[in-house]
């Protein structure tokens, strides 16, 4: 016999309230019955009934008890690492990472694997459910969904990737169905740089932030945006598709501070800024003779070379991610322009530049706000290092997990 409609709405309601409480638990680390009452407005009846069904079905497990002054000491309650694990899955032209997390969000399992240039789609979607399943859980514990991060516009609604031009064929490709189909459990998806700034909002730099945008610079560079503690994704999930935006191209002058090429007209920030345009001028740069500690790599150079090139004070290296970061100052100050947000947060293999890189990126958007009085953007560098669109994928399932009622 099928619940009836009323059963099914009440149990409905008491799912999201529940979903609630866990939420808060996650953000917290742990609170007590009275603390969830106030944080909830509910009554500490209410509550103590939903706890008591969470501690039972292994999703809450009472922690330590806090001492109060007056009164009983309060027992807090936190989640049960073992209650079951989420994974998440990011890539981009170069690789793809996957982490399984538990329920009380400890990495428990990661890996990555390389995507060659001559990889299509279709190979890149199987080399993503292996991916998959090398980060699955043990037996003794359950998974509760998958979440993806795809580079480039996503369509939710048919979990495909709309477009993707580093990956051959990458246009409309179903990634949930396939993945839902071959795993049996909810899969989300969601555009890269929107995994990693709910990475930031969870994890990291975003965590004691209300609105902040997340610029993820890798092969391609979009922006995630963070408005009231919740992702905008704007008209058909467009937003924060800064790649495409026409910058001024940037030189470091003698002194050191950098100044637009005047002879060069704007291009594409992603074919001036990305880590592909900075390894892409490297490889030209070196093939055509120029001396740098990088040697002759121009056939095997990575964004790790790269990095390690730049913190060792090697010229060449120093004066190309400059001049990427005279663009990247400027594109910040423009986004800032138009959203104010409280922080713009670089992720991606360039957040380990530190702060000479930063205080480029800085020193331009400084000056595209000279002329407004407005305090110019706040920039801060992920610490999430390269698995952040990883975790923030599995941060898209955490967020859409509910108790089943």
């Amino acid at each position: 016999m099928k619940p009836s409609r009323d059963v099914q709405k009440k149990g409905a309601l008491i799912a999201d309230q529940e979903a609630m409480l866990v939420k808060h638990i996650r953000a917290a680390g742990g609170l007590s019955r009275i603390e969830l009452s106030h944080a909830l407005t509910l009554s500490p009846t209410t509550i103590g009934a939903y706890v008591d069904r969470l501690l039972h079905e292994g999703i809450l497990i009472e922690g330590e008890r806090a001492a109060t002054g007056v009164g009983r000491p309060r027992t807090s309650i936190a989640l049960n690492p073992v209650a079951g694990q989420f994974i998440g899955v990011d890539f981009y032209a170069d690789e793809i990472l996957a982490v399984a997390m538990d329920f009380a969000q400890n990495v428990v399992a990661q890996t990555r694997h390389p995507i060659r240039r001559t990889d299509t789609a279709h190979d890149v979607v199987n080399a993503i459910v292996r991916a998959i399943e090398e980060v699955l859980p043990a037996k003794l514990l359950r998974l509760l969904g998958i979440g993806i991060g795809s580079p480039g516009p996503v369509d939710r609604s048919k979990g495909t990737a709309r477009e993707y031009r580093y990956i051959k064929g990458f246009q409309n490709v179903p990634l949930v169905s396939p993945i839902a189909e071959r795993f049996d459990v909810p899969v989300y998806i969601e555009n890269t740089a929107n995994a990693m700034a709910l990475a930031e909002l969870w994890f990291g730099q975003g965590r004691s932030l209300n609105s902040f945008a997340c610029l993820s610079v890798r092969s391609g560079i979009g922006a995630g945006i963070v408005v009231n503690r919740q992702l905008y994704s704007g008209l058909s999930d467009g937003a924060g598709e800064i790649g495409f935006w026409r910058c001024p191209v940037y030189r470091a002058t003698s002194h050191g501070s950098l100044r637009p090429i005047q002879k060069s007209g704007p291009r594409e920030l992603e074919e001036i800024a990305s880590v592909r345009a900075i390894h892409d001028s490297l490889a030209h740069a070196i093939a055509a003779g120029r001396r740098s500690a990088l040697g002759d790599r121009s056939r095997s150079l990575n964004a790790e070379h790269i990095v390690d090139a730049y913190l060792a004070h090697d010229r060449l290296t120093r004066s190309v991610i400059n001049a990427a970061a005279g663009s990247l100052g400027w594109a910040i100050a423009h986004l800032s322009f138009c959203l104010a947000p409280e922080q713009v947060i670089l992720a991606g293999p360039l957040a380990s530049l530190g702060d000479d890189f930063l205080n480029s990126i800085a020193q331009v958007s400084r000056a595209c706000f000279a002329a407004t009085g407005l305090p110019p953007p706040s920039i801060a560098m992920s610490a999430l290092g390269p698995y952040s669109g990883a975790l923030g994928a599995a941060a898209l399932v955490v967020d859409q997990w509910k108790p089943t009622r």
